[in-house]
């Protein structure tokens, strides 16, 4: 095992150093594979595609192992994933490489002790523990790793720096590095024609390699893109309808369902204008059924007939982010109405 944990560690540093190369191709042997996309549609957030990740080698226990380089235009900070054969070979990988070569230990969110309990709607299901690690800088970045024990899988998050740390302790109280279920598994560079829909209607920073495909729920949505921003901006969602009276019937549902607010304040909702021309309508309101609660704003773009959902941050998070209803305007004027 200890012969696994150097061949991964000296994988990483070749991987990211290959990566980093202006106009270096990466090889067939660094081209993820079967078992690598299983994995890969599993993981958590929007930040890891195949243009970012590579195929890594490993001995029998090991059913995949994937690399992923960071991805700054979705907060995603570089990862490493494994998927393994069996139960005792997920506990020896991580006892052995984590807690013991590494020095993981419990994070501060946890009682001391050498790990926690990684959990999902109050059911126990793997262990975490947070450590530095010193493969890529003397000093020292802060990282998590989490285990997945329905899964038989773990994910090793590194950030880029000490001065990320209060954002690692962010992630690991939250969960937030934990996989999907098998239910919501979903290749994260296989979007349906909805989605490419919505993204041909969208530019940079919303483009494939930032967002994944989401599920709509029952009802008259098509496509749903969930896209992860830079750490100071907010979450956005794209929703698309089939057309302009849908998508002004279903505004005007949830305007008054959550209910809504014009985010300025002095009135129901606001007009949406690019340069100066009127294309939608928006407004503000407080998803009270998040714990703890946070605002979002939802503006409908009519002749495009599409939905976009700006979440902002909770107030524990470390990050300058907008965390209420006049945060979020402000951000929404600055990036979506010129």
């Amino acid at each position: 095992m200890l012969v696994l944990v150097a061949a991964a560690l000296t994988f990483a540093g070749w991987a990211y150093s290959q990566r980093t190369k202006p106009g270096t191709a990466i090889g067939d042997a660094a081209t993820l594979r079967g078992p690598d996309i299983d994995l890969l549609s599993v993981v958590a957030g929007t930040g890891y595609h195949r243009a970012n990740c590579a195929h890594g080698s490993s001995d029998q226990a090991v059913l995949s192992f994937i690399v992923c380089d960071p991805n700054p235009a979705t907060s995603a900070p570089e990862a490493h994933f494994f998927r393994f054969r069996t139960a005792n070979a997920l506990h020896d990988y991580y006892n052995t490489a984590f807690l013991g070569v590494m020095g993981a230990t419990s994070c501060p969110s946890d009682p001391p002790g050498k790990d926690g309990a990684s959990m999902d709607d109050g059911k126990e299901i793997g262990r975490k523990a947070c450590y530095t690690d010193r493969t890529t800088s003397a000093a020292g970045n802060p990282a998590l790793v989490i285990t997945d024990e329905s899964d038989l899988a773990m994910a090793a998050y590194i950030w880029d720096g000490a001065d990320k740390t209060a954002l690692r302790d962010y992630h690991e109280k939250g969960n937030l590095g934990q996989f999907r279920s098998q239910e919501n598994a979903h290749d994260p560079d296989d979007f349906t024609e909805g989605d490419r829909s919505l993204l041909g209607h969208l530019n940079a920073p919303y483009i494939d390699t930032n967002c994944r495909h989401g599920n709509p729920p029952v009802g008259p949505a098509t496509a749903i893109l969930d896209c992860d921003t830079k750490i100071d901006d907010p979450g956005v969602s794209f929703v698309g309808f089939p057309n302009s009276g849908t998508t002004k019937t279903v505004y005007q549902a949830d305007l008054g369902q959550f209910p809504g607010h014009a985010c300025g304040g002095g009135g129901a909702d606001d007009v949406w204008r690019q340069q100066s021309t009127p294309i939608g309508r928006f407004f503000c309101y407080t998803d009270k059924t998040d714990d703890p609660a946070r605002d979002v704003l939802v503006a409908v773009y009519e002749d495009l007939h599409l939905f976009v959902v700006v979440t902002g941050s909770t107030a524990e998070y470390p990050g300058n982010s907008p965390k209420n209803n006049a945060a979020l305007f402000a951000w929404f004027q600055q990036h979506f109405t010129t």
